[in-house]
């Protein structure tokens, strides 16, 4: 997968984050090795952001929690997720997206999208969105991460993990996927929830 950001205009900054595209690098039929076996799906975690996704390749397909899936529609408006979204490919993959920074929305559509995320909720986001970053910095293990982004200690970082991942710190940098790093602030451009001086 190709993943790439661009940046707004300077009349659209106060409200959009960036503009970004994403592409698969090659043909679905290439990348799928046995079509017998389904795509296995990738995990989109929340990252305190709104989105318009349009999308201008297949339909991606959403799992839900009780095991069932779900064609996700080809263009629409993601809100603030408070808990992860596991999506997969059905063919090639050519998304657009426009990220607005928290309350960007206000001016362009008439509806409040931010109902139903509060402050508090919204900064325990950003903060987990920290550790991909700070993983890259610090090698000194899962507790030097959890202070470096401001946690009380490792448990604390564990319980957002559960909470907005579904998975324990541990068990989703072990199983990398293309979805979930480029939707993550480790590789983003724009750096909105970067709190440390």
């Amino acid at each position: 997968m190709r993943y790439r950001e661009f940046k707004p205009n300077p009349n659209l900054a106060p409200f959009v984050e960036c503009f970004w595209t994403l592409d698969s690098d090659t043909s679905f039929d290439q990348v799928q090795t046995n079509p017998a076996e389904p795509v296995q799906p990738e995990r989109i975690l929340p990252d305190g952001c709104v989105e318009l996704i349009l999308n201008f390749g297949a339909q991606f397909r959403e799992q839900k929690d009780d095991g069932q899936q779900e064609s996700q529609p080809m263009h629409f408006l993601v809100g603030q997720m408070t808990r992860p979204m596991l999506i997969s490919p059905n063919g090639r993959v050519e998304l657009v997206g426009i990220r607005f920074h928290p309350g960007g929305t206000l001016p362009f559509f008439r509806v409040d999208l931010e109902v139903g995320i509060g402050p508090k909720s919204l900064c325990r986001i950003l903060r987990f969105q920290q550790v991909f970053r700070a993983v890259e910095r610090n090698d000194s293990g899962w507790a030097a991460v959890a202070t470096d982004c401001g946690y009380y200690d490792q448990a604390h970082l564990i319980r957002d993990f559960q909470q907005f991942a579904r998975q324990t710190p541990a068990v989703l940098f072990a199983q990398p996927n293309g979805l979930t790093q480029a939707f993550t602030r480790k590789d983003r451009t724009s750096d909105f929830s970067n709190t440390h001086a």
